[in-house]
């Protein structure tokens, strides 16, 4: 198959951009011509093989949206490129699907599937019910204006889509409520397995990590709270980005914790800073899917989580609950972790075995790969 697909990646990278990038690279590795369209260059595109000649990004300018007129100035950058560049180029692939993702992505993909009459495949992680009912008045502060006009317009493109792919039971069923379709499978993103046995680390280090954007829904200031109440507290290693940075810098150093910020690593140096770690804790209040934590326990690490239904259903009984917000319970569970580790009694191997069943990037991209093809036919 001649596959295309739109990675409308902002600066501040996510899960959900990771993931297609992943799913995108796996099916190019399955011999299927893959070109992918990114609108700035992540350090995870480091990772591929330089001598895939079925995997093709190409990359379009962009600018950071951080004075006044940069939004207008990408717009019409974006109406030029696809105009003289990605229409092109899609008159000489001629893809048998166009793909892509919530908000920009999916719009841009149904608008070029209607225009050239290309089957369209949109991946759904989100909706806004859902997150009302998890963040409440945050998400209501920011769902308004140009931002709610563009969720509106996802969810048209949603509706009119050939092939709709949830990430998870939970993001499948919110997102059917939402848009009043169904979505036709489930596809949960994977894990490069080799990638975490081929890193080897020296020794341990008396740290804690968190892996993930830096927003106010994932709560990362309610580690550094919980880290003040502990006595001789581990450090803590934040990789990641995004707007709460200055925040928790401003916030660690009030606290007195002792935090390293590390944004920008690619796959490896990732692997090798949790592999470093003690553990991991992911505090989440709103996840489509949590992949993180898959990587804690395949690296051999326990993994803190906030007790979100998404993540009861990704990861059964092999993480750690606390109570979401809980800063008392979170204290409890880091100290109740630390003592576990010392005493030598976390059992690496059973969540390890589950992530490896159950989560691997070359079976995902099997799966989707069915379904292209069962919608070709």
């Amino acid at each position: 198959m001649k596959l295309v697909f739109f990675l409308e990646n902002p600066y501040l990278i996510g899960g959900g951009d990771y993931a297609i990038f992943k799913f995108a690279y796996h099916l190019s590795q399955r011999g299927h011509k893959v070109t992918l369209f990114a609108k700035t260059r992540n350090n995870f595109f480091e990772d591929i093989s330089n001598n895939n000649d079925n995997f093709c990004i190409k990359i379009r300018l962009s600018i950071e949206n951080k004075f006044k007129g940069s939004g207008l100035i990408n717009k019409i950058v974006d109406y030029f490129y696809i105009k003289f560049i990605v229409l092109k180029e899609l008159k000489r692939i001629e893809p048998d699907f166009v793909i892509g993702y919530l908000r920009d992505s999916a719009i841009k993909v149904v608008k070029i599937s209607e225009k050239f009459n290309i089957k369209s495949l949109n991946f759904v992680f989100e909706s806004p019910p859902w997150m009302e009912k998890d963040l409440g008045h945050l998400w209501l502060e920011e769902y308004k204006g140009k931002f709610k006009e563009s969720w509106q317009k996802t969810k048209e493109a949603y509706k009119k889509s050939d092939i709709l792919i949830s990430i998870s039971e939970k993001s499948k069923m919110e997102c059917e409520s939402w848009i009043n379709k169904k979505v036709d499978d489930i596809v949960y993103p994977g894990i490069d397995t080799n990638l975490f046995e081929d890193v080897k680390i020296q020794k341990k280090k008396n740290q804690l990590i968190y892996v993930g954007r830096l927003n106010i829904y994932k709560n990362v200031d309610k580690i550094l709270f919980a880290l003040k109440k502990i006595k001789n507290s581990p450090s803590l290693v934040i990789v990641g980005d995004g707007e709460e940075k200055k925040y928790l810098i401003k916030l660690s150093q009030k606290l007195g914790v002792k935090v390293n910020f590390k944004s920008n690593l690619n796959d490896f140096q990732k692997v090798q800073e949790i592999k470093t770690s003690l553990f991991m804790i992911f505090p989440s209040s709103h996840e489509g899917f949590g992949m993180p934590p898959m990587e804690a326990l395949l690296c051999g690490i326990p993994c803190i989580c906030s007790d979100k239904e998404i993540f009861k259903e990704i990861y059964k009984n092999k993480v750690i609950y606390f109570k979401e917000n809980d800063i008392d319970d979170l204290t409890i569970k880091i100290k109740e972790t630390i003592k576990l580790l010392k005493q030598n009694k976390y059992d690496t191997k059973s969540p390890k075995e589950y992530i490896k069943k159950r989560f691997e990037w070359k079976k995902s991209a099997i799966i989707l790969e069915k379904i292209l093809i069962d919608k070709i036919k």
